[in-house]
């Protein structure tokens, strides 16, 4: 009797660890894959949205490039700061492709806060020509 509770008890010790393993990645650690797509999901919804973002600031600066010469005075401060942002936006994309793992939680706060600054600054300077 005390031999099959071994038995069973290293068969079930086993069988969870062969239940853990698939669920590892290629490097044993668990969940690494499903880190990694997310990762990779996460980067290609930014790129998007920075896209998306790009495309409605250059519209804007078309029409700001059409308006008189006082409210282009005005606006210049607010598209100044426009393009700033929309550049830190890129420069935390192109370090998202490039951190490490283990810094991508950090890396992620910082993209998302560059993304909503930018619809921030963008929304602010649209919001003169509605």
């Amino acid at each position: 009797m005390k031999k099959l509770i071994g038995v069973l008890a290293v068969f079930f010790i086993f069988a969870l660890a062969c239940g853990t393993r698939s669920a590892a990645g290629s490097d044993g650690k668990p969940g690494t894959e499903n880190a990694k797509r997310d990762r990779e999901l996460y980067q290609e919804q930014a790129r998007a949205k920075l896209h998306e973002l790009d495309q409605q600031i250059d519209v804007l600066e078309d029409k700001v490039r059409r308006a008189s010469e006082a409210e282009r005075k005005r606006l210049a401060p607010q598209i100044t700061d426009l393009d700033h942002q929309r550049e830190v936006a890129h420069q935390k994309l192109k370090q998202l492709g490039t951190e490490s793992q283990a810094a991508w939680a950090d890396m992620k706060v910082g993209m998302d806060k560059a993304l909503h600054d930018l619809d921030a600054a963008y929304q602010q300077a649209n919001s003169h020509f509605r």
